[in-house]
């Protein structure tokens, strides 16, 4: 059961030099039927990497979660937080 949900709801930090390992992966657990959060820095690329991913697999907006993270900024992690808590279902 927990390997199930851990398939469901991932969290995926995306970095300028990990972005073409991560769409790979991104792409892999979407097709699979996961739900995939891209935590990213600039939502502006991460919007254009999603919009890849999802022409890539035909998956639609309830999968692939765009969300915006600098974890350079402490007000960006806590809004990242709270916005994630109040978007999401965990059941870890």
């Amino acid at each position: 059961m927990v390997e199930a949900v851990a398939l469901k709801v991932v969290v995926v930090m995306m970095m300028m030099m990990m972005m073409m390992e991560t769409g790979k992966t991104v792409a892999v657990l979407v097709a699979a039927g996961g739900k995939v959060y891209m935590a990213c820095r600039s939502v502006e690329r991460a919007v254009a990497a999603a919009d890849d991913i999802k022409r890539q697999t035909g998956v639609d907006d309830n999968h692939l979660v765009v969300m915006q993270l600098d974890l350079s900024s402490l007000s960006s992690v806590r809004s990242f937080a709270s916005s994630f808590k109040t978007s999401t279902r965990l059941y870890f």
